[in-house]
């Protein structure tokens, strides 16, 4: 019976034991925190003593912010560029729709009993911005026509055009918007309209222009018969370009 009692107290006391230990390791470890932090509040109480570290540290802290500062800034102005050219864009896009030249090729003409009473061919700018003329080629049948004389001889060699019909150089002109020119003309005179109608279909007349921006285009007719275009009639055709495809030798010139 002795030995059954002094089991339990043997379990007590080791219990005890245990305990003691476990709280032993808390303390050592509370204590061990409170180390560090007292050497953490030495550190910060050392650097806080010496003005070196506190300007140090100011300049650091104001370096990380000049950088956040000028990374923002830089993305501000990105985005501003961005907005500029697109702007711009949208600027030069409205510049190019306000001064777009246009050109026309057109042919007035009346006839009567005796012939024809009229006949002229007008270059008109249709468009809302100047037209620069950079070329004019102008064929008969598959001959490349260089002067009205040339032409003239082509359509009939024995008539006199060269001083009973008005016309004009087309080539380096500048046409305002609305302006129009009259390429050729003659009014009034059967006899010498009579033979340049009866051949006038065979002429091609191509012209090359240009705006302010530098955007070019041609205008090309097949045939200065009359006023009816496509279905039996003259074609015209309209095309852009990167540059003039007008050679100077190939220039129809007065």
């Amino acid at each position: 019976m002795p030995e059954l009692e002094e089991r339990p107290k043997k379990k007590e006391l080791d219990e005890v034991t245990e305990t003691k230990e476990e709280l032993l390791k808390e303390n050592n470890r509370i204590g061990s925190l409170n180390d560090q932090q007292i050497e953490k509040k030495t550190f910060f109480k050392k650097v806080i003593a010496d003005p070196q570290n506190i300007i140090a540290i100011a300049v650091t802290i104001i370096s990380v912010c000049a950088l956040f500062v000028s990374v923002f800034q830089a993305r501000v102005m990105q985005n501003q560029v961005s907005l500029m050219r697109e702007q711009g864009q949208v600027m030069r896009t409205q510049a190019k729709a306000s001064l777009w030249p246009y050109l026309h090729i057109e042919v007035n003409r009346s006839e009567e009993m005796a012939g024809v009473s009229k006949y002229e061919v007008v270059v008109s700018n249709q468009g809302t911005g100047p037209a620069i003329v950079e070329g004019v080629r102008l064929h008969f049948e598959n001959y490349l026509i260089k002067d009205w004389g040339q032409l003239f001889d082509f359509i009939d060699p024995d008539s006199l055009f060269i001083g009973t019909v008005s016309k004009s150089n087309l080539n380096g002109k500048v046409l305002r918007a609305g302006e129009e020119l009259r390429f050729i003309g003659l009014n009034g005179n059967p006899v010498v309209a009579n033979p340049i109608i009866k051949n006038i279909d065979k002429v091609h007349l191509e012209v090359c222009y240009r705006s302010v921006f530098d955007e070019f285009w041609s205008i090309k007719r097949r045939g200065l018969k009359g006023n009816l275009v496509g279905n039996g009639g003259d074609i015209i055709t309209y095309e852009p370009l990167s540059e003039n495809p007008i050679k100077d030798e190939e220039q129809f010139l007065e």
